[in-house]
């Protein structure tokens, strides 16, 4: 029988899509009030459902683990569940990412008709060539690698790695872009007022709303991000500059690398513990205790990480008014199709504030 194995399957590719289906754009025009409402309806639906995925994921994975005949991944039978597990879940994630790149192109109101909210696919190509590379020779370092532990050490690194080359290529992407001063250059005087040293503040232009502090005392904005009004664009800067101001960037890393070294821990770990006859059961309660890891890094670094964004808050208010962070933040979530509160038991594991929260410490404050 291996009905548990195939639910447990479907279960992780389910979880897949719903990660790439939460978010829901909404028109640049709607009544914040109706907007949130209807991104509501959207995220608490899909939430529920991914929970409802991750709650039949560790069930099949124990109920395979311990009522499933054993079969081992070197096998036939294993090696197709394997294959099927993964295909699906691929499957899963480019239909789904699809769907919400057809449901975001729709946000070109937001900055007139000549917006630019194009994805631009060459960080696609370059990341799906990067992980190409690294999983072809993880495949080769387990056929060459003679000792069972080694080969999985070996391609859990290059897998591990993969991520980091991820990352390095979408920075490089990022470094391309032009300067986010030539199009605002009131952020000019706004850093110069501030008394931060800056490198560099860039724009990226797609389809996503966001604004984040990297290393390098570096600001990069993402989207149609001059549908907003300039003060709340001066707003969002500074909220970010906030963050080179006390130096948050290595900190959110560190906590970053906390929750993911504990995946890695749980996902390494049960498979080495399983030893050179890994049965399919095992590796997807190795992936369970993948997932667990990041919820457990998640608890740990989720209030500190609400704080950092706390504190930025408040100095995007001292900088220029805590209208304008509240208005900049509120359409940032209304036009990227985050909500303005989340769901009760995602809340202890999100990194971010709610919007409401956001809010009323800044009314407090």
């Amino acid at each position: 029988m291996i009905v548990w194995e195939l639910l447990a399957a479907v279960c992780l590719a389910g979880i897949v899509a719903c990660i790439y289906l939460r978010q829901y754009p909404v028109a640049a025009d709607t009544d914040p009030e109706d907007g949130f409402k209807r991104i509501w309806l959207t995220w608490s639906k899909v939430g529920t459902i991914r929970l409802a995925f991750e709650v039949g994921l560790a069930v099949f994975t124990l109920g395979a683990l311990l009522l499933a005949p054993p079969h081992r991944i070197i096998d036939p039978l294993g090696k197709s569940l394997l294959m099927l597990s993964v295909g699906t879940s691929v499957l899963a994630m480019v239909i789904a990412d699809k769907v919400r790149q057809i449901r975001f192109i729709k946000i070109a109101p937001f900055a007139g008709a000549d917006a630019e909210v194009k994805d631009d696919p060459k960080l696609g190509w370059v990341v799906l060539g990067a992980m190409s590379v690294v999983l072809a020779a993880a495949v080769a370092a387990a056929i060459v690698v003679p000792m069972f532990q080694l080969k999985i050490a070996v391609v859990m690194a290059l897998v591990a790695l993969s991520w980091s080359a991820a990352n390095t290529a979408a920075y490089a992407y990022i470094f391309r872009k032009p300067s986010a001063i030539d199009k605002f250059p009131a952020i000019e005087s706004l850093i110069e007022r501030s008394g931060i040293k800056v490198s560099w503040v860039g724009w990226s232009p797609g389809t996503i709303f966001n604004a984040m502090a990297i290393s390098g005392n570096r600001v990069v904005l993402f989207g149609p991000i001059s549908s907003l009004e300039e003060h709340e664009v001066l707003a969002v800067v500074s909220h970010e500059l906030a963050h080179l101001k006390h130096n948050d960037v290595p900190r959110y890393q560190n906590l970053s690398r906390l929750t993911g070294g504990l995946a890695w821990l749980g996902l390494v770990g049960v498979v080495m513990v399983s030893g050179p006859d890994l049965t399919f059961a095992q590796l997807m309660t190795a992936v369970l205790a993948g997932r667990i890891g990041l919820l457990v890094g998640g608890f740990i670094s989720s209030g500190r990480k609400k704080e950092i964004e706390h504190r930025a808050d408040r100095y995007a208010a001292e900088l220029t008014s805590a209208d304008a962070i509240s208005d900049g933040l509120t359409k940032l979530h209304l036009r990227g199709g985050i909500p303005d509160r989340w769901l009760p038991w995602e809340e202890p594991f999100i990194s971010h504030p709610a919007l409401e929260a956001r809010i009323a410490r800044l009314r407090v404050s």
